[in-house]
């Protein structure tokens, strides 16, 4: 009797378990598929009746749109730290100029720099870094290379390489006969020569290239001459006055004759003797410094000379 019972029993269970699904799958018609969710067929309508992998299903969908929202942007790299910027920071500290520290970073005082180099050299001002812009320093530099050459060569002459030059010589000989200050007379071409040359080529009015030339040494014959053919007759004259009578010697001449000289002048033989020479030099001390040219000796000549020689 009880075994009969158990088996009734488990009938039981099995027939009410079998209307439990019959009664789920009529409820929504449509089979479920491995997620849990169908089609509801009478309401048109897909859901789900697995909890967890619905919210799987969310949840991925949500981590897939931070994934696309935090999607990582395109660094732009700094535009003021590049190896265009680095050249233009050497370049300008080869030009003498404060771009500040070279490390390729474009800031204030690279601008500023920028600023200053394209200011002195006439450009469009931006404190911007670019191509132009190294091309204009790289030929100022280029420009600027022979100058500091030759600076270099006349701050020091005695370690200079180059050679004397008889042409060079012959300048510096006949500049130094004319009252000018050319330095030693050697035969080197330095700083000294080429203002020595300007201001002979600005006394006579010629084109001022401070460099030395055929050309020039004619024209400093030619000078040469007229003051030699002037003194000269000056002194046939003299000679003529001193077999008559010897001149005197006047202490203002010769005050005058000694401020010359230490000035750069060529007033001839420091006697106390007024002569063509003299007259020449005191010509000359007068049209350099814009007085009025006389050629004659005066207190006003001594006082004005005094004090260029202070």
């Amino acid at each position: 009797m009880k075994f009969f019972l158990q088996i009734l029993g488990t009938v039981f269970v099995s027939i009410l378990m079998s209307l439990a699904s019959m009664s789920s799958s009529f409820a929504h018609s449509g089979g479920l598929n491995e997620d849990g969710c169908h089609n509801n067929r009478k309401i048109e309508q897909y859901h789900c009746h697995q909890g967890s992998s619905a919210k799987k299903k969310n949840s991925d969908s949500k981590t897939s749109t931070t994934k696309k929202k935090t999607k990582p942007k395109k660094t732009v790299p700094d535009e003021g730290s590049s190896p265009q910027v680095k050249q233009v920071e050497r370049l300008l500290k080869k030009s003498g100029y404060t771009p500040g520290k070279v490390d390729g970073v474009s800031d204030a005082v690279l601008t500023k720099a920028i600023k200053k180099f394209q200011t002195d050299n006439k450009l469009k001002v931006t404190g911007k870094v670019s191509n132009r812009l190294i091309t204009s320093i790289e030929k100022r530099l280029d420009k600027d290379k022979p100058a500091k050459k030759t600076s270099s060569k006349s701050s020091s002459p005695a370690k200079s390489d180059a050679k004397p030059s008889a042409d060079v010589k012959k300048i510096e000989t006949l500049l130094k006969q004319l009252g000018y200050s050319p330095g030693r007379v050697d035969g080197v071409e330095n700083a000294t020569v080429t203002k020595a040359i300007k201001k002979f080529q600005k006394d006579f009015k010629l084109k001022e290239t401070g460099k030395t030339s055929k050309t020039l040494i004619k024209s400093l014959e030619k000078r040469v001459k007229e003051q030699g053919s002037s003194g000269s007759s000056s002194t046939s004259k003299t000679k003529k006055k001193t077999s008559e009578a010897k001149p005197k010697a006047d202490a203002t001449v010769k005050k005058v004759e000694t401020l010359l000289k230490k000035l750069g002048y060529n007033p001839g033989r420091v006697d106390g003797v007024e002569n063509a020479t003299l007259t020449t030099a005191i010509k000359k001390f007068q049209k350099d410094n814009k007085l009025k040219v006389t050629g004659k000796v005066s207190k006003r000549l001594v006082t004005s000379l005094e004090k260029r020689a202070k």
